[in-house]
């Protein structure tokens, strides 16, 4: 079972990757993106999702 912190922590990283997410949906529906802002846009998701990863594998290699 993972510890209050541990759960907080998994809050934390998925409402910043939902917040990521949405943010991104709303610029692609009305059109907002020029090709730098999309890139620097991916990277970001690829950071935070990576994030995610790295601390749900140090979780179940805990278990």
């Amino acid at each position: 079972m993972t510890s209050e912190d541990d759960r907080y922590r998994a809050y934390q990283l998925l409402r910043k990757l939902d917040s990521l997410i949405s943010l991104t949906m709303s610029q692609v529906a009305y059109g907002n993106f020029e090709q730098l802002a999309w890139n620097e846009m991916c990277e970001s998701h690829r950071e935070v999702f990576e994030d995610w990863m790295r601390f749900a594998q140090n979780l179940s290699s805990h278990s």
